[in-house]
């Protein structure tokens, strides 16, 4: 313990700070790497870009001093679970597109998943990113928020993430990455995250009806294509959770979603 709190890092109350701020990324840099082109990322949805139109922007710039240095190193182990996660995704499918896929298991640290999504959601408000329509929102960050990610607080009951499938059972595999918080009353309800245009659901708080969120806590997500399996495993710390889905690869294709706006094909 340093017995310090730094004014101007959001796990202050840890008491538990050094002394230097750090520049925290609200994106993981890790995963915003994947995406960079030209030494830029195409980014929308923040409170300084235009509603409905994108930004081109270096990693570098997508940064807020919101955390110490000692706090910013322990929440990078969840970042690399997050991004070798975010990865997995397009490998499993650019090997589905070799002439001889192999069979595959890849296992990851589902808390540390789940860890990175409330890390993400409170770096956004921390940093004063939430906006609805490019209008910036005013939430509360909890001391819960603070409490479950640096003082290893378990996580009430029907909290968490879950792996939702659409309505038509059909997933466009895309490469994105996307947050959108869901807000009420000055806080964060929930969010949606998409991996490559796959549906993660983050709670923060018990849902009425948990089934429409999803797959609380799903333990395997199998990839099949013909004879080939690969599988994602989340490991939990309870293992009591342990349900899984299967998904058939129908087609592979170049176009964009079909259920994105158009500016967002762009």
């Amino acid at each position: 313990m340093t017995n310090f709190s730094h004014l101007k890092c959001y796990a202050n109350k840890t008491n538990n700070c050094s002394t230097k701020i750090s520049a925290e990324h609200f994106i993981s840099d890790n995963i915003l790497k994947g995406f960079e082109q030209n030494k830029t990322v195409k980014l929308t949805g923040l409170p300084w870009i235009e509603n409905q139109t994108f930004n081109l922007l270096s990693r570098k710039s997508l940064v807020s001093n919101i955390l110490c240095t000692n706090h910013n190193k322990d929440l990078s182990p969840y970042d690399s679970e997050a991004g070798n996660f975010h990865r997995c995704i397009a490998d499993f499918d650019a090997d589905f597109n070799n002439q001889t896929p192999i069979n595959e298991t890849r296992k990851f640290n589902g808390d540390f998943i789940e860890k990175w999504m409330l890390k993400t959601i409170c770096g956004l408000i921390a940093s004063n990113q939430i906006a609805v329509n490019s209008q910036r929102q005013n939430v509360v960050l909890k001391e819960k928020y603070v409490d479950l990610l640096f003082n290893n607080e378990e996580w009430p009951i029907s909290w968490g993430l879950y792996f939702k499938l659409p309505e038509n059972k059909q997933i466009h595999k895309f490469d994105c990455i996307s947050v959108l918080p869901y807000t009420g009353n000055n806080e964060v309800k929930a969010a949606e995250f998409l991996f490559n245009n796959f549906v993660f659901n983050l709670s923060l708080g018990k849902p009425d009806k948990p089934e429409l969120w999803g797959i609380h806590r799903v333990n395997k997500i199998h990839f099949t294509n013909g004879k080939v399996i690969k599988t994602i495993e989340l490991e939990w710390n309870d293992l009591k959770y342990d349900k899984w889905v299967s998904l058939t690869r129908t087609t592979t294709t170049t176009q964009t979603p079909s259920d994105w706006k158009d500016w967002m094909k762009k």
